[in-house]
């Protein structure tokens, strides 16, 4: 048989073999190429002589598609369900680690809140060391967790595995999770920064932001308007210290207790303008009595300003999340 007749017999073969079975046969040697997966951009490959088979074939084999179509190894396979689980939390395993931590945030606060009643700390002390560290190891393990699978995908968004790790240890709730663990670790001998260490503890009802969605819509709008919200505290921060200024020295000579230096004026100025007005430093001079009034008139616009910012920022995000929800499951598209 002729070289060409060979080559028409096996083209012929290639064509008549491809069948629904999702494999596709190698043009050169006739075998299954199992790794080979039909793609539309490759769907004329029937049609072509001998040569453009082959280059067709070598091109498909360099194409970025069919390289993630390569089977994961062991290590990524696992690495890929424990990213879906503590990441994601779509599926039955991840909403049920979400819940278990929910359930250990809460229980850890009330045990902190219940250990300030001196004679409970006293009788259950064992119990509530036990259960901090037990909570503690959770806690750990987690953010091993988190922090192994941070790099899964990591190439596919163009960053290596120390940029990902880096970026995962230093984004917010990350740093929160490792406050939240951190007062278990530190030994100090101090008792004073002992007691500030265990504050810490607190830190992990911020991680209920990660399992919240209204919790995190929240924290996108102040992200939003964090440019606008510095503007506003560097306003509000003038306003309080010209008004402490203002009325220290229209009432410090007649009463040098009650406003002594322009920082102990402070107090009056903060409490004034948020409008509580305590009434423990009351001016008495004319002056003094006009400088509260626009005080407490501008205390309004205090509250309203960034209310209003907020309120409208909310709103628009809300908004846009609903415009991208599909029509017919009502899932985020």
């Amino acid at each position: 048989m002729s070289t060409r007749k060979k080559r028409q017999n096996m083209a012929t073969h290639g064509r008549n073999s491809a069948t629904g079975n999702g494999l596709r046969q190698h043009p050169l040697t006739g075998n299954e190429a199992t790794a080979i997966v039909p793609s539309p951009k490759h769907a004329h490959l029937g049609d072509t002589t001998y040569g453009e088979r082959a280059l067709a074939v070598l091109a498909f084999a360099f194409d970025d598609d069919s390289q993630r179509r390569r089977p994961m190894s062991a290590d990524s396979s696992i690495r890929a369900r424990v990213h879906r689980i503590v990441h994601v939390g779509d599926t039955a395993l991840g909403r049920a680690f979400d819940a278990a931590v929910l359930v250990l945030i809460v229980s850890s606060v009330v045990a902190f809140i219940a250990e300030s009643y001196e004679d409970v700390a006293k009788q259950y002390a064992e119990f509530f060391r036990g259960f901090e560290a037990f909570v503690v190891a959770a806690f750990t393990l987690e953010y091993a967790l988190r922090f192994w699978t941070c790099t899964y995908r990591a190439q596919d968004n163009g960053l290596s595995s120390f940029r990902s790790r880096w970026a995962f240890a230093v984004s917010p709730m990350s740093i929160i999770d490792l406050l939240a663990i951190l007062p278990f670790y530190v030994q100090v001998g101090d008792l004073r920064v002992v007691r500030v260490l265990r504050v810490f503890r607190l830190f992990r009802l911020l991680k209920l932001a990660r399992y919240s969605d209204a919790l995190q819509t929240i924290g996108g709008v102040l992200r939003d308007l964090s440019h606008q919200l510095v503007v506003f505290l560097f306003i509000v921060m003038t306003a309080l210290l010209l008004a402490a200024s203002a009325m220290y020295y229209a009432e410090h000579d007649l009463q040098p207790q009650q406003f002594r230096s322009i920082p102990h004026t402070f107090w009056w100025a903060i409490v004034t303008l948020t409008t509580v007005g305590y009434g423990d430093a009351v001016p008495v001079t004319l002056a003094g009595k006009v400088l509260a009034g626009i005080v407490m008139v501008m205390g309004v616009g205090v509250i309203a300003l960034p209310t209003g910012l907020i309120g409208s920022a909310l709103v628009e995000r809300l908004g846009r999340k609903e415009r991208k929800k599909c029509p017919h499951c009502g899932r985020d598209v």
